[in-house]
C-alpha cells in the first residue's frame, strides 16, 4: 500500500494504471466500493493506512488485488 493515499484510493490505484484496460471513473468507482465491502472496511475509505490496524491493512491488500 501507498502511505500516502487513502484507502480508496489504494484500491482504486491498479484499477486506473492497467495498460489496455481503460475503465471510466463511475466503473473504477464501482469496483472501489464492491472490492471494500467486501472485505468490511466501508467505514474506513477516507483513512490512510497508518490510521489503520495491521489486520485492516492486509484487508486493503486483499481488496487491492
Amino acid at each position: 500500500m501507498f502511505d500516502a493515499l487513502t484507502v480508496e484510493e489504494n484500491v482504486a490505484f491498479p484499477l486506473m494504471n492497467q495498460p489496455g484496460h481503460a475503465l471510466t471513473e463511475s466503473e473504477v468507482q464501482a469496483r472501489v466500493k464492491q472490492e471494500i465491502e467486501f472485505v468490511d472496511l466501508g467505514a474506513a475509505l477516507e483513512k490512510y493506512p497508518s490510521e489503520l490496524s495491521g489486520g485492516m491493512q492486509r484487508r486493503v491488500g486483499i481488496a487491492r488485488a
